[in-house]
């Protein structure tokens, strides 16, 4: 890991360093040379957040300058447009609000780095039901259920029952084709070959990078090195993460006091410290996930627990449900293909605070500006608002 950084890094000045609190963009910040400096180090979130506080106690330890930026500064009503103009709608506005920092960043540097691809590399995606013995066609549907963020049921609240029963089993067709070019592997591993193939190269791989024009990007985790090295060590070493946790006090003995901020957990040196630390982390989710099922209005009451939650930031933006409604009542949406009345108990739900659909919010919003942009034609060109991007 430190050969990757430090080859990724040969030739440049000027770094800016997304530094979230949690174990990937550390990885890389203690792989870092420490000769190597000056590096701005930058989180994206609420100064009472537990992001902000991990990070900044990463980048004191470490001696990286640190500046932080409130999402709550910038609603996403007010940076939609330009978002879905510079990204053409291709990604869910949720993912790309950074955007709204970058004008600042770019007086602090000239490159954007960041742990983009950790979570592939160190088997964070290797959960406890992969083990479970199944066959392909099992396994298959279950990762599918993981990845799909509602199902067919809960989607028809959103859409016209005929239009999901018409499309959607073509999405999971579709889905379990992806696979099928994959042979001769365990589920685990066929499972993370897939997500290399067909996930990671659509997202962190291959995703729009907004404003190339103002920064080159540094990516050591797609090291060919580094992937070629950790992709096949065992499995018992790289399930959720033990070895990589303890890699990172490796690396960064200087922070080895500052909590994960993901779980709030000590870093363990060793295998089995981690291990304890994992099986913990699994068995407090029971309790939750208990009341989940119980308490609908249980999820709701975490999520607005946490200041930089997107669930809470968007609830505090009525230019977001003003754009959706605005949709609802022109004649762009199509009865045929959306539930009208459907949308509009989700939106009364999640503005009261009773509902966790935000993601579902963010993606509709996205929808709903890609339209007025690009097929209705609202803005003839470039958005007044996103001109000065440009």
């Amino acid at each position: 890991m430190r050969q990757s950084t430090a080859a990724r890094l040969r030739g440049k000045r000027r770094i800016v360093f997304s530094l979230s609190g949690g174990l990937d963009s550390r990885a890389i910040a203690a792989s870092i040379p420490r000769d190597f400096r000056p590096v701005s180090a930058w989180t994206r979130g609420e100064a009472s957040s537990l992001e902000v506080k991990r990070a900044s106690e990463v980048a004191a330890s470490l001696g990286l300058d640190y500046s932080f930026d409130p999402p709550s500064v910038t609603p996403l009503s007010e940076i939609l447009n330009k978002i879905v103009w510079r990204t053409e709608g291709l990604m869910s506005a949720m993912h790309l609000q950074s955007i709204a920092n970058h004008a600042p960043l770019k007086s602090r540097g000239d490159f954007l780095m960041g742990g983009h691809l950790g979570d592939m590399c160190s088997g964070k995606h290797i959960k406890p039901h992969m083990l479970l013995p199944r066959t392909r066609g099992q396994f298959v549907d279950a990762v599918f259920a993981g990845y799909s963020v509602e199902d067919q049921a809960s989607l028809g609240r959103l859409f016209n029952p005929a239009f999901l029963a018409a499309t959607f089993p073509a999405v999971k067709e579709d889905f379990v084709a992806s696979f099928a070019r994959i042979e001769g592997l365990s589920n685990i591993k066929t499972y993370e070959a897939w997500d290399l193939l067909e996930h990671e190269s659509h997202m962190t791989c291959g995703s729009i990078l907004v404003d190339n024009h103002l920064f080159g990007h540094i990516h050591p985790y797609k090291d060919l090195d580094y992937l070629n090295f950790v992709m096949p060590l065992p499995t018992r070493l790289r399930f959720m993460q033990a070895m990589y946790q303890a890699v990172i006090v490796k690396l960064g003995p200087e922070f080895r006091h500052v909590r994960n901020a993901n779980n709030n957990m000590i870093l363990s040196d060793n295998l089995w410290g981690n291990r304890f630390n994992i099986g913990l982390e699994q068995a407090r989710k029971v309790p939750t996930r208990i009341m989940r099922k119980l308490k609908p209005g249980y999820r709701t009451w975490i999520e607005r627990a946490e200041p930089q939650d997107r669930a809470a930031a968007i609830r505090q933006d009525a230019g977001v449900r003003r754009l959706i409604e605005a949709y609802l009542n022109s004649g762009s949406c199509d009865d045929a293909v959306f539930n009208k009345p459907g949308i509009r108990s989700v939106l009364d739900e999640h503005y009261r605070g009773a509902s966790g659909d935000a993601h579902i919010l963010y993606m509709l919003a996205t929808y709903v500006a890609a339209i007025n942009c690009f097929v209705d034609r609202t803005h003839a060109e470039c958005p007044p608002d996103a001109g000065s991007w440009i």
